[in-house]
């Protein structure tokens, strides 16, 4: 029988499960901070991965690597080091959530190499992702004759992270050891558990910063479905097993009755990093087809996708004979492009949407091109 979860009730019981997780250490009145935030979330997720025996493919470990990337004093000197000054904890928190692994590595991956050449496309993703929630920004560190507290807020900032982010830790060193005295004893205040929104709709619907309330929406990973006659596909944003690489996985169902789906008895195939050009090409109009084998346990499972005229015909197939085939209109492979084509960008932060897209019809070409040699000639006289 599994014994119930023990949920932190303080800042001090929070910082001993992040030990004995083996997990960075925050202080009490970033804790405290979370926790205003996340709510039941983060402690549950705490308290789960402190249990211990948990891999690293754990949702919950994974969404505390998430927070705690986003939290820990390197990101913030990082990114002030970078000219993006003033940017809530909050804010930094939907990010590395949204972005995942993405953005914690590209803050370890120039922390304390900020301004090196090699790093340009780092820095430049960070600007990208990072700029919308700054009062400062690198363009506003531009020779002036203005001091620092003249300067005028990032016109994009919104005023309620601006006020938030004011008194900053080394303004108010008398406040924030008081909260860290307090922190570690206090009980957290009681806050309803944090639910996320599912769409229903099957349209993407990721979510942006709300300029009215001053504070980034959790992020919605949308799931895109496809329905047919015989099977129905759904699409979502993935991460690969081994290195957490951003992906998208293909779940298959076969059509119990006329506008239903045994989603119970689904079949998973998750993309590879080296397939999502060759999928996206397809769609892009870089190549007609492609044909992606060898996954599964034993290798028994393969997806084709192919254009056919004015749309496409997605089949998953699974050796012993189960086919789910799915023909998709044009206009219902939009939302499909856009997922694959923000994973392939994850996985390449900082570099410009056409420079992808060039990289991908590079690999097409190639894929085309080893095809056209496999065909069979035939010898003459």
């Amino acid at each position: 029988m599994t014994s119930p979860l023990v949920l932190p009730k303080t800042a001090k019981e929070a910082q001993e499960m992040l030990r004995a997780a083996g997990l960075p250490e925050l202080t009490p009145a970033l804790i405290a901070e979370i926790v205003s935030k996340e709510g039941e979330d983060f402690k549950q997720a705490l308290a789960t991965v402190a249990k211990g025996n948990v891999d690293r493919e754990n949702p919950s470990l994974r969404y505390l690597l998430q927070i705690i990337g986003a939290c820990v004093p390197a990101t913030r000197a990082v990114l002030e080091r970078l000219g993006l000054c003033g940017v809530a904890l909050s804010a930094l928190i939907e990010i590395s959530k949204a972005e995942g692994r993405t953005f914690v590595q590209a803050i370890r991956a120039i922390n304390g190499n900020e301004m090196s050449a090699e790093h340009a496309h780092v820095r430049q993703y960070l600007t990208r992702v990072v700029s919308p929630h700054a009062t400062a920004t690198p363009e506003d560190h531009a020779p002036t004759t203005a001091t620092q507290s003249q300067r005028a807020p990032h016109p994009n900032a919104p005023q309620s992270q601006a006020r938030t982010e004011a008194p900053t830790h080394q303004s108010q060193p008398q406040s924030r050891q008081q909260a860290q005295g307090q922190g570690s004893v206090t009980p957290f205040p009681a806050r309803e558990r944090h639910e996320r929104g599912n769409s229903s709709s099957g349209q993407p619907t990721t979510s942006r910063t709300s300029q009215a309330s001053g504070e980034a929406p959790d992020r919605k990973f949308t799931s895109v479905h496809l329905y047919a006659g015989k099977a129905a596909l759904c699409f979502s944003p993935d991460e690969t097993r081994k290195d957490t690489s951003p992906t998208v996985r293909v779940e298959a169902a076969k059509a119990s009755g006329p506008r239903q789906y045994d989603w119970g008895t689904k079949v998973s195939f998750q993309m590879t990093v080296s397939e999502l050009p060759l999928v996206f090409g397809v769609l892009y109009g870089l190549i007609p087809k492609v044909e992606l084998t060898g996954h599964g346990v034993e290798n028994e499972k393969s997806m084709s996708i192919e254009e056919q005229g004015g749309k496409f015909f997605f089949s998953m197939r699974v050796r012993g004979g189960t086919i789910y085939p799915v023909p998709v209109p044009a206009k219902d492979a939009y939302p499909i492009m856009t997922m694959l084509l923000e994973q392939m960008q994850k996985n390449a932060p900082g570099l410009p949407t056409a420079q992808i897209i060039q990289i991908a019809k590079r690999v097409c070409d190639m894929y085309r091109s080893g095809l056209n040699e496999q065909q069979p000639r035939v010898a003459n006289g």
